[in-house]
């Protein structure tokens, strides 16, 4: 059976999502799930004037949205993002790369993700998995429950969750309905090789921009196995 990954649309996300991805054979995204705001689907830490921040989209908040119904904020965005970004990125090599990364003329910031998420896998030239969206499955449920109701819905029964999830993911459930739980177990490294250190809990982009699409599909392969 093939292992499984479910995971909101993170804007531009962290190494350790793309860990899951590549350890994943099926990755579902919940693009129709509730939007939290104050978390990682419009913004993603970088290195900004020497210093982790956040990167963020704007975007029009609307009570009980869904993620692939909020809209952004400013049709500049990519602008912003580039203007943001250039101080502390623009004398890397790799740094024009964001051009082809972060699209523009998008409306709603799950089709930008997913344009970003799809832009990276490709430049990185990383093996592409099925993907499947959520608002295509005949599911309901919450949390636990919702997760166990996706993976009876796909027909699988093999479930990997991020280790962020040790502290509220109900194991006895996944049980009863006979799926197996497996943990990412993904601790970062620190280092990209003996000579170079990477700042960790950085989204993607910064390894992109920093040392180029090969050494950073080296790392998260090496991320991979260590995993």
């Amino acid at each position: 059976m093939n292992l499984i990954a479910i995971h909101q649309p993170n804007f531009a996300p962290w190494p350790g999502f793309w860990v899951k991805y590549l350890r994943s054979d099926r990755f579902v995204i919940l693009d129709s799930a509730q939007m939290s705001w104050g978390g990682v689907i419009n913004r993603v830490k970088m290195d900004l004037t020497g210093s982790n921040k956040w990167l963020t989209v704007a975007t029009l908040r609307k009570y009980n949205s869904k993620i692939n119904e909020v809209v952004i904020a400013n049709k500049n965005y990519k602008n912003i993002l580039f203007q943001k970004m250039r101080e502390s990125y623009g004398n890397h090599e790799y740094f024009d790369l964001i051009h082809s990364i972060i699209p523009s003329h998008e409306v709603f910031l799950f089709d930008l993700n997913m344009k970003i998420f799809e832009n990276i896998i490709e430049i990185l030239s990383l093996p592409e998995k099925e993907i499947i969206l959520f608002s295509k499955l005949n599911v309901k449920g919450h949390k636990n429950e919702l997760l166990v109701n996706v993976m009876k819905e796909i027909g699988e029964t093999k479930y990997l969750s991020g280790d962020g999830a040790k502290a509220y993911l109900d194991e006895k459930i996944f049980q009863t309905n006979n799926i197996e739980v497996r943990f990412l177990n993904y601790t970062p490294t620190e280092y990209l090789n003996e000579q170079i250190q990477v700042k960790t809990g950085l989204s993607i982009l910064d390894l992109i921009i920093k040392f180029g699409p090969n050494k950073t599909k080296d790392y998260l392969m090496k991320e991979l196995v260590n995993s």
